[in-house]
């Protein structure tokens, strides 16, 4: 795993805009790994409103989280090229 870290601004000086341009791209990539993990967020506090204590059912579940975040974000991204 690599972290992707943005330029930070010297002090006293600016960015240059090339280095502006890399932090709008890894800007655009952060965004999209934050707005997955919220959504398995969201999917562990359903699990924890349910209570399941079957660890199949568990599982099962969970599986079905991703299934429906992977289908939201599929057809998000065929919207939007429409």
């Amino acid at each position: 795993m690599k972290a992707i870290i943005p330029h930070k601004k010297p002090k006293g000086k600016e960015l240059t805009g090339q280095q502006k341009e890399e932090n709008k791209e890894k800007s655009k990539i952060r965004v999209g790994v934050e707005h997955s993990i919220s959504s398995i967020k969201r999917i562990f506090i359903l699990k924890y409103k349910l209570r399941v204590k079957n660890y199949v059912l568990h599982d099962k579940l969970i599986l079905l989280g991703c299934g429906l975040h992977n289908f939201r974000v599929k057809n998000r991204k065929k919207t939007i090229s429409n």
